[in-house]
């Protein structure tokens, strides 16, 4: 019987797996036995054994248009990132997102979305791919809208494809794909049963520090692996971070901003895999995947908070960020090697994935005591029950000079004879120190850091905090700033007793009552004592207008509309002497998530057979997915660093609890209802994918490969459970209501009714007036569809389900007519079905409106491949062409203006703008490549471990889609595609002894990104905006365009004994300014996050024009340092 393939190499003698040649019996051997033959090296997976740059695949193995780099490429390489796996790469670049860091891959001219990426078989996060929701919402840094990443401690290895191959991967599988596999303790223990690696790095761009142990073990009929990584850093400096100016210097903050704002950022990745094997020809596997990227800091360069630019003013609030990427797969698998009629090897994999792209921003004052919303230059206290002065005494006040203006009013002057203020002095009678400017740099009295608030009488005491029965002192104070201050006279209140009464003559020489009130108020555990005064005047028989009878305090007299007792006013004349900041900093905040529950059955089979000794490899499979898609919007406000003087409630709600009244602010927390911009989705697919690799003799082979998928969209929306859609978003934009204008209750007291109170009802609560009862029943009527229209809307676009199916094909062959060439001919196709919020997203304004359309169909692309290799042994060369075309690319179109109406005709006069994602575009991209790998040991055995590479990759493509100018005018035209990098040349020398020590050179140079090879999709809008004389109309190239550089590194290890490894790595040699395509294609021409200065302007710190794009260059020179032991 066949062995199971992880343990059967086991049993074979060294000399066996010298041996094991192309032969095959049958396709299980063969699976067992490929393992062997990378094993027969004397060093294991995780051993730093590189030929060149990478871990060498057999020139027959190699698949045309594919790189596979394994987990000694990642080593040999010190790859930590997305960044660093495609660094040596050609043809493949990363998406960049300023603050959310890397966004998946571009690949063919396409990116993100259009590259599909798994991990174990199972696709990852897509970001919001519909245009309209990315100019809308990308510029302002409120969603993490970025595909997520993986830790590259636990990969096996990485298959990056190039070109068109939606058999591969299924839908998303345009420009290509980049499918990772995690590592299994079967990649250790081919030999042992136990196996253990810590390992330990640090990496100077960043400063990021990682450990990660490794452990697998075998035991009877069980094995296990655990791979834990910890990585600890910030954010990657940029060329020149130390010289640049940083906070509060003017200039460090905004879109001037030229060093890279700071984050702290960590990674933390668990994989646990249990494997249980019960016999020779069954496995069952356990499988826990946890990733969580999480990243905090400050967003000096976002653009609207307000400047910092003197040290010693007070600090206001600004934004800080909290983003994080975390990924959860949870997996079973069934494995079976019972070779029959049907399969030689059998996988079924249960797995359950969850995915959140997570973005937190928090605005709120982080200086402590210098935060301009805790100010209290006086240095006042509360002690006792009282407030006192600094030094803990009972407050004096004093009249003194004030300032004022002089008479031609050119400066400000204290006259001895002139205008008075209040001031609060010591026991020597002078006045306590406070600022003598305000923020205007006007100078100010004492006095006008006091409260003069509407709240300046009033006072919220916590009682877990401070004395809450002392005597409170109360002045009387006449005038204002303008005329002067005068002390009338004091009040002492006793803050244990409900109620303090005074009587006292108003300089108009009427009676007043001055009402002082402590209230009790609870919130949960925690009490507190609301301290105000008010006040109420003396009437006189026939002095009230609308009750000449009435004779009492104007407070306990009856209102005749309301019924009700007029009550106290405030009293402005007395007043609290305390400061005039809020007394707590606000923290706004933001949490806005997108989550992605993936549940997943994946059905593997291989089968190997001979038909007339054509050998066939044959491997099909059968996939069931469920998808959910959520976007969950949060929001609120809470206090930070509370002082005694902050205003902690403003209302008592229905459960007697103190709270804050919607709308305003205090330092009771406030959470607003969850809401989304997107309905969520479910998305079911099926699929059924066959790929064979036929060998037809030595000189002949083809691989054929066909997938059919079937997805079905299914919009749902539940209001009781779901967060709720802004109703502004939908009203009336795909049913109409009856009016489109909010009904307005009709008033009892118009004309056209004969109503006498308020209700217009009798005391048998009959109507005053029929026509009133009817106007009323035909309001409320209207007022119901009229508020139920969202909810229509909704039911609307959740009927909308949608259904897509696709048949893919692949055509490969390879032909070898001489031992020193191999031909090799590749036909793809791939496709992309829309993304539920292509779909269905839907925003309405004046200036920006999208509608859905659920009846978009799928991209398209077919890709066409040729190579030769030339190759001898180690060496090869290969030079290849291919072309790519897509169809049905999905763009945002303007469909014109649209006045929406009611069914009865009613509308708001508003033209609004309307958008439409449609299915416009086509594009192409065609180009060249060139990939050597010359071992100077082939030459002679003198040169051993010595070699050299070359990589060169050349693209060229355009897109036909609309283009817009300033005047709103539509075309169609041809225009350069941006995501296309420039050509980019990779030289390598790299020389290996003995697996004891080694090194390896990369010369990288990427040639300078063209003008005619951009695109500006702004273009319309900056003609409006740019005032430049020399601007040309016609000139629809990108603004930031990188310029050619050259790079340097190298990468050296040395092995001390056999389990120590000791690598270093130099980056950059020398420290070269210079920026890539990539990053620059992230600067915003709008919005408050990835602007630069792009005019000067020294009032918000822009000395030059384009100042800000420092932030976006790469880091100078840099190391990294990695030492690992293996047991």
């Amino acid at each position: 019987m066949n062995k199971v393939c992880n343990y059967a190499s086991s049993e074979l003698s060294p000399q066996s797996k010298a041996k094991i040649g192309l032969k095959r019996k049958t396709f299980v051997t063969l699976s067992c036995l490929l393992p062997v033959v990378v094993q027969a090296e004397p060093t294991r997976l995780e051993e730093i054994n590189v030929i060149g740059e990478q871990e060498m695949l057999p020139i027959r193995e190699k698949k045309i248009a594919e790189t596979v780099k394994t987990a000694k490429n990642f080593e040999a390489q010190q790859i930590q990132s997305s960044q660093d796996l495609v660094k040596y790469e050609t043809g493949v670049s990363v998406v960049e997102k300023g603050r959310m860091g890397s966004s998946g891959y571009s690949i063919r001219g396409v990116d993100e979305n259009r590259v599909n990426i798994t991990i174990d078989g199972l696709q990852q996060a897509e970001t919001l791919s519909s245009q309209g929701f990315k100019e809308l919402f990308e510029g302002y840094g409120n969603f993490n809208n970025t595909r997520n990443g993986v830790e590259i401690e636990t990969l096996k290895q990485v298959n990056i494809a190039k070109g068109a191959d939606s058999v591969k991967s299924g839908s998303g599988a345009l420009g290509g794909a980049v499918l990772f596999e995690t590592k299994d303790a079967r990649d250790y223990l081919i030999d042992k049963p136990f196996y253990f690696k810590v390992k330990t790095g640090y990496g100077s761009a960043d400063g990021q520090y990682m450990f990660s142990p490794t452990l697998a073990a075998r035991w009877k009929q069980f094995d296990v692996l655990a791979i834990y990584t910890d990585r600890d850093g910030h954010e990657t400096e940029n060329f020149g971070y130390d010289s640049y100016p940083d906070i509060p210097a003017k200039g460090a903050q905004g879109r001037s901003r030229q060093k890279a704002d700071p984050y702290h950022i960590t990674k933390k990745s668990t994989l646990l895999k249990l494997g249980f094997n019960p016999n020779d020809s069954n496995r069952f596997t356990i499988m826990y995947d946890d990733y969580k990227h999480h990243s905090r800091g400050h967003d000096w360069s976002y653009t609207l908070a307000p400047l910092m630019t003197d040290a010693d003013k007070p600090e206001k609030e600004s934004r800080h960020t909290n983003d994080s990427s975390t990924r959860r797969n949870v997996a079973f698998s069934y494995e079976n090697y019972d070779s029959n009629w049907l399969w030689d090897s059998l996988k079924v994999t249960y797995s359950h994935q969850k995915i959140t792209q997570r973005a937190r921003t928090d605005e709120y004052c982080d200086g402590g005591e210098n935060c301009d919303s805790v100010q209290n230059p006086l240095g006042l206290q509360f002690k006792n029950g009282d407030i006192v002065d600094k030094n803990g005494n009972k407050l004096m006040l004093k009249e003194v000079p004030s300032w004022e203006w002089n008479d031609d009013y050119s400066a400000q002057i204290k006259k001895e004879n002139g205008k008075k203020t209040l001031a609060i002095v010591d026991a020597k009678g002078n006045a306590f120190p406070y600022p003598e400017k305000n923020q205007f740099d006007q100078k100010q009295n004492q006095s006008d850091v006091w409260d003069t608030s509407v709240d300046k009488g009033n006072l919220w005491i916590d009682c877990q905090s401070e004395n809450c029965n002392g005597s409170l002192t109360y002045y009387n104070i006449e005038g204002n700033s303008w005329n002067g201050y005068k002390l009338k006279g004091k009040q002492a209140v006793d803050l244990s007793q409900p109620q303090t009464i005074l009587e006292v003559e108003n300089p108009e020489g009427k009676r007043e009552r001055i009402l002082f009130s402590v209230d009790d108020h609870q919130n949960k555990d925690h009490f507190y004592k609301e301290v105000k005064v008010q006040k109420t005047k003396w009437i006189n028989k026939g002095d009230a207008w609308d009750d000449k009878n009435y004779s009492g305090w104007q407070a306990d007299k009856i209102n005749s509309w309301t019924g009700e007792k007029i009550g106290y006013e405030s009293a402005d004349n007395w007043q609290l002497i305390k400061p005039s900041s809020p007394g707590y900093s606000t923290n706004l905040w933001t949490d806005r998530k997108l989550n992605t529950d993936l549940q997943q059955i994946n059905i593997d089979l291989t089968k190997f057979f001979s038909v007339k000794e054509v050998e066939n490899e044959l491997a099909y499979n059968f996939v069931l997915s469920k998808m959910d898609k959520q976007m969950i919007n949060r929001s609120g406000y809470g206090p930070k660093n509370i002082k005694w003087w902050a205003k902690y409630f403003n209302m008592i709600d229905k459960n007697g609890q103190v709270a804050c009244k919607p709308g305003t602010s205090c330092t009771i927390p406030h959470e607003e209802k969850p809401t989304t911009f997107l309905i969520p989705v479910e998305t079911k697919t099926g699929a059924f994918a066959i790929n064979d690799h036929v060998r037809v003799n030595r000189y002949v082979s083809f691989d054929l490969g066909y997938r059919y998928d079937h997805i079905n969209h299914q919009p749902h929306f539940n209001q009781e459970t779901d967060p709720a859609l802004p109703q502004g978003l939908l009203q009336g934009m795909y049913v109409k209501p009856k009016t489109l204008i909010r009904p307005q209750k009709p008033s009892w007291y118009a004309k056209q009714f004969n109503c006498k109170t308020g209700s217009c009802k009798n005391a048998d609560g009959s109507y005053q007036d029929p026509k009133y009862a009817q106007a009323l029943q035909e309001y409320e009527k209207n007022l119901a569809d009229y508020l139920s229209n969202p909810q229509k809307n909704i039911d609307y676009l959740v009927s909308r389900k949608r259904k897509f199916s696709h048949s893919s094909y692949s055509l490969a062959t390879a032909l070898d007519p001489f031992d020193f060439l191999r031909v090799q001919l590749k036909y793809a196709t791939g496709f992309r079905a829309p993304s539920s919020d292509e779909l269905y997203f839907t925003f309405k304004h004046p200036d920006f409106s999208i509608v859905a359309n659920p009846d978009l169909k799928a991209e398209l692309a077919k890709t066409k491949e040729l190579a030769l290799t030339f190759h001898h042994q180690h060496s090869f060369i290969t030079l290849g062409a291919f072309k790519t075309n897509y169809d049905n690319f999905i763009q945002l179109a303007f469909q014109g203006y649209k006045q929406f109406t009611g069914k009865d005709g009613s509308t708001n006069g508003i033209p609004y703008r309307m958008y439409q994602n449609i299915n416009n575009s086509k594009a192409w991209v065609k180009g060249f490549h060139i990939h050597s790998h010359l071992a100077l040991g082939d030459i002679t055995s003198m040169l051993e471990g010595l070699s050299v590479g070359y990589k060169l990759e050349y693209q060229k493509g355009r897109t036909f889609g609309i283009d817009e100018n300033a005047q709103g005018e539509q075309r169609k035209i041809w225009y350069p595609i941006n995501m296309i990098s420039p050509m980019k040349q990779v030289f390598s020398l790299g020389y290996h002894h003995e697996n004891k020590y080694g090194i390896d050179f990369y010369f990288t140079h990427v040639s300078a990104k063209k003008a005619k090879d951009t695109y500006n999709p702004y273009h319309a809008a900056d003609q409006i905006r740019e005032q430049s004389p020399n601007y040309d109309p016609n000139d629809i190239s990108a603004k930031y365009l990188s310029k050619s550089y050259d790079i340097f590194d190298a990468i050296g290890y040395i092995k001390p004994t056999k389990q120590v490894t000791i690598q270093l790595g130099i980056y950059n040699i020398f420290n070269k300014k210079y920026a890539t395509w990539e990053s620059l294609q992230s600067i915003r021409r709008f919005g408050t996050s990835n602007m630069i200065c792009q005019a000067e302007n020294p009032t918000i710190g822009c000395f030059t024009q384009n100042q800000g794009i420092e932030r976006f260059y790469a880091p100078g020179r840099n190391f990294k340092i990695n030492v690992s032991m293996t047991f």
